[in-house]
């Protein structure tokens, strides 16, 4: 027994007692659990491809010990969930993460087994479970394994890890503080200091395990035991770092240690601190449909002045104490930091509908987002000002309050706003006069003015988020629940929502996990987001810039492009490039963002002016980032956003009108699209696009990258009107369950179009993933075609999507695209007759079956485009593609490569001294062991900067 460590004599312990206190003991092989748990357990590497952790970004994967201190932590876990066992009479659920890895098996099917596994397990334990995996969560699922979160007894976990039939099925993991704290935490409060948004106390989110904490007790009964257990003194002492002997060396190690027992003791622990004070002052959220709890301390920047003069560093150290401390409850698996919410057009009519100035072919045949109703959640909106002016009266109140006989605005709900009014030249006033803003000078009789929105027949449904403006005079936002937010409009009949803020972070946030679930439930709703404006820094491309909501699945994430003519500053490009400052991708889990994009840069709406009744155009149009009258003009993301969204809109009347397929008006044909199947025609349609404008430089891009992904939106690209649009479209909303595949045979007639273009996209509303997962794709299709050359389906050719040599893996939504146009640009793989079937095919489920929406268009028959083509600006402004530039950007683009190539050469050691010289104040080497340490750390250093 002396020779034992603590983790073999305690499960020595449960061993010799367990089967005592269980009525089927005998039916245990107990002397296999020693060698079970540890053959079962994933390693960090493994685990880190499942969840985005805090301790998967302080740990350095490379070092051996760094295996050794992962197999300690563990078996710490594995040792606290016996003792709990034991102390509750062997009753209590804990939770596990479980994952299958059954070969040849999909997603469902292993998840299935594991569900009989758990049920026979329960009957030989005289168990009872809180979980099975028809509600688990889903953390990932690849063809490696699928991976869930449950809540399961000991004895039932032993006997899975235990059984002969599953000896290589599953690995096991307990849920540990450490997997607790999600991996984007201290990216999150590096980005409030950077953004001096630290002023406050951060805001803190946790996640029960089970939906069902909040049944037994109260809030206020939670409240008072989470306060209770956080400021407990002994707070280290029930935790890892507060019962390990083991020395180890590896300095990512010592640095987490450091980290949290620092912050603890100078926070939480501090005798004469303000934490403690402010923590009894804490606002909590609950909210029992996610089991999610948020907590804030409001006014905390007065508490933490009077304590300390340089409170930003009390504020940090209070800040991840609770943390530290929430992590340790066995009831909570998530706990991290939201961070702050931030606010991210006569031109964009005619180039989003054909590219041709003054051309509006859409509109000319009455579809311009009549009968449609768009949410959209922002600042406010100047009510009285003349684009949504209604003489009849405004309408103010909740969800149960809306009037469809209104001119424009008919629902506005507030959340903490109480004057139902925008700011002076107010974000939200001008976003929604982006989406539907037609001027009525006597608030009843409509006119055509210089800021008419997208879709100026469409009607807004209004939620007002905002609360004050900070000390730098920028807006605040307060969200109400996900559910609440995104249910604006809905008894008005909006399924739409346009959504211009966000927060910083390209992690998969809990708003994802809340917002993806709304889309999964409610399958003809669509979220478009502004994907955010931090793209550029002083030097080059702000890559992995998106920002959540952006960062979603279920959701459009638009970039800004340039707009056109009195829209562009002195030297700006045009139409065919995109704003330097709009946000990049990846997302964390290597999701391409953003999905599409839309003239943002400089357009003309809606100004708000509180003071002024029945402000309207102005003298003249207003140049950029110039206001004059009712408009102004000003740039962002924010306003490619709602400019994707009144396309919607417009979209959305042409299926619910009978538009499709024939391009002509039939109320036969009425259908109802899913909100995949508008985000699929969206995709479709984009083109691509030239490249960034740096100003003074251009940066190339290419289709599918992390800067225009599938392209600027195009209408005349996007759906079938005769003599109007290019392309006829082939367009379906259907489910596929597990297994199948769905083939959709088409025929080229080359005679129909002015572009001989075959286009097909595939969207689904995915299955949520879970907090900073990190591989969030849970129900995977592919979408493959094939050139044939008979009726049998071989095929001649075959294509990937998203310009892949295979099948797409990590995203929900792919296209493939061929050109039959010839020439060095294009690749000429389309002639008339040529044959091609598009495959959709259920590759790897989690769920038994899985919706999806197609699009295909292209030369199906149908009447040729009646308008010139080469008119556009997209083809005056540089030839359409990625090729087709003009002579001079080769020349920017060759001298920007070469100008930055030699500026790095120069810098690079000195940057990289320089960067590791802060490190190794974190990390404790002294500037005189710099030199020798350099060539042992600095690789791992440089990762834990990026």
């Amino acid at each position: 027994i002396e020779s034992m460590n603590c983790f073999t004599f305690t499960l020595l312990l449960f061993v010799l007692v367990f089967p005592c206190a269980t009525s089927n003991s005998t039916s245990y092989p107990w002397k296999r659990i020693f060698d079970s748990f540890a053959r079962k357990r994933l390693t960090l590497e493994q685990f880190s491809t499942i969840l985005h952790t805090e301790i998967g970004e302080e740990l350095d994967f490379a070092s051996p010990e760094v295996d050794i201190f992962w197999k300690d932590l563990v078996e710490y876990q594995w040792s606290r969930n016996i003792n709990l066992t034991e102390t509750s009479d062997y009753d209590v659920s804990l939770p596990y993460i479980i994952c299958s890895e059954i070969p040849g098996l999909t997603g469902i099917e292993r998840l299935e087994k594991l569900n009989d596994d758990i049920d026979e397990a329960e009957q030989t334990t005289d168990s009872s479970i809180l979980d099975d995996t028809s509600s688990a969560p889903i953390l990932y699922n690849k063809e490696d394994r699928i991976c869930v979160n449950l809540q399961l007894t000991m004895a039932v976990v032993a006997q899975l890890a235990t059984s002969d039939d599953n000896d290589d099925a599953y690995k096991i993991v307990p849920v540990m503080p450490q997997t607790t704290i999600t991996g984007s935490m201290m990216t999150s409060l590096n980005r409030l200091i950077a953004d001096k948004h630290i002023t406050e106390f951060p805001e803190i989110f946790l996640k029960f395990c089970n939906d069902n904490s909040f049944e037994n007790r109260t809030e206020e009964e939670i409240q008072t035991d989470l306060i209770t257990f956080i400021t407990s003194p002994d707070i280290l002492d029930k935790s890892f770092w507060g019962n390990t002997d083991n020395n180890y060396t590896d300095p990512s190690i010592i640095t987490a240690k450091h980290f949290w027992t620092n912050a603890v003791n100078k926070g939480m622990n501090a005798a004469g601190s303000a934490c403690k004070d402010a923590v009894k002052m804490v606002d909590f959220v609950f909210d029992s449909s996610s089991s999610m709890v948020t907590i804030s301390i409001p006014n905390s920047f007065d508490i933490f002045k009077q304590f300390d003069p340089n409170y930003i560093n009390s504020i940090l150290n209070c800040g991840i104490s609770v943390i530290f401390g929430l992590s340790l409850i066995d009831e909570v698996c998530y706990v991290g930091v939201n961070t702050p919410v931030e606010a991210s057009n006569a031109q964009p009519q005619w180039l989003i509908q054909s590219g041709i100035e003054n051309e509006r072919p859409w509109f000319d045949v009455g579809i311009d987002g009549k009968n449609q109703v768009v949410a959209c959640s922002d600042t406010g909106i100047d009510l009285d000002n003349c684009y949504f002016w209604d003489k009849s009266g405004d309408v103010l109140g909740s969800h149960e309050r809306f009037d469809l006989t209104r001119r424009k605005v008919v629902e506005y709900n507030s959340f903490e706003d109480t004057d139902n009014l925008d700011f002076e030249m107010g974000h939200g006033t001008h976003v929604a006069g982006i989406i539907a803003g037609k001027r009525a000078v006597d608030g009843i009789d409509e006119t055509t003015g210089y800021a008419e929105g997208v879709a100026p027949g469409a009607k807004i449904a209004f939620f007002d988020l905002a609360k004050e403006k900070d000390m730098w005079g920028n807006a605040k936002f307060s969200l109400p629940s996900t559910e609440a937010l995104l249910n604006t409009g809905n008894d008005a009949g909006a399924k739409l929502h346009s959504a211009s803020w966000g927060g910083s972070g390209n992690n998969y946030a809990p708003r994802c996990v809340e917002i993806d679930t709304h889309s999964y439930d409610n399958d003809d709703f669509l979220l478009i987001v502004a994907a955010g404006n931090d793209g550029n820094n002083p030097n080059d491309n702000n890559f992995n810039s998106i920002r959540w909501p952006a960062s979603c699945k279920n959701i459009i994430a638009v970039g800004s492009g340039q707009s056109f003519g009195d829209d562009l500053k002195k030297g700006m490009l045009g139409p065919n490039y995109l704003a330097s400052s709009s946000s990049k991708g990846e997302t964390y889990d290597k999701r391409t963002k953003p999905d599409i994009i839309a003239p943002g840069n400089y357009i003309v709406s809606a100004a708000a002016r509180p003071g002024e009744v029945g402000e309207c155009d102005g003298a003249k149009y207003p140049g950029p980032n110039e206001d004059v009258g009712g408009t102004r003009s000003t740039t962002g993301t924010s306003m490619a956003a709602p400019t994707v969204s009144g396309t919607a809109a417009m979209i959305r009347q042409y299926f619910e009108e009978g538009w499709y397929p024939t391009g002509k008006k039939d109320p036969n044909n009425v259908m109802i699209p899913s909100g995949a199947l508008v985000k699929a025609v969206l995709l479709n349609g984009a083109q691509y696009m030239i490249g960034v404008d740096n100003g003074g430089s251009v940066y190339p891009v290419v289709p599918y990258d992390n800067i225009q992904n599938f392209g600027r939106i195009s209408l005349m690209d996007s759906l079938y009107i005769p003599t109007k649009t290019n392309v006829e479209a082939y367009a379906v909303d259907a489910e596929l369950v597990n297994g199948e595949t769905h083939i959709y045979p088409f025929t080229i007639d080359g005679n129909c179009t002015s572009i001989n273009v075959l286009s097909a996209t595939l969207v689904w509303t995915d299955f949520p993933g879970t907090i900073d997962c990190a591989n969030c794709l849970i129900n995977d299709i592919d979408l493959m075609v094939k050139k044939v050359n008979s009726s049998d389906d071989q095929g001649v050719d075959i294509y990937y999507p998203n310009g892949l040599k295979g099948p797409d893996r990590i995203n929900n939504a792919e296209r493939i695209r061929l050109d039959g146009r010839k020439g060095e640009e294009f690749d000429g793989d389309i002639n008339k007759g040529d044959k091609f079937v598009v495959h959709v095919k259920a590759h790897n489920f989690a769920k038994t079956s899985q919706k999806y929406a197609l699009v295909v268009t292209g030369c199906f028959g149908g009447v040729m485009n009646g308008l010139d083509y080469n008119d556009s600006v997209f083809v005056s402004n540089g030839k359409t593609g990625t090729t087709g530039t003009q002579w001079w950007i080769y020349i920017l683009v060759a001298l920007s490569v070469s100008t930055t190539a030699v500026a790095l050469l120069v810098v690079k050691r000195k940057w990289v001294l320089e960067k590791y010289h802060v490190c190794t104040q974190k990390y404790g080497h002294s500037d005189e062991n710099m030199q020798e340490d350099a060539t042992l750390d600095q690789p791992f250093l440089i990762r834990r900067i990026t």
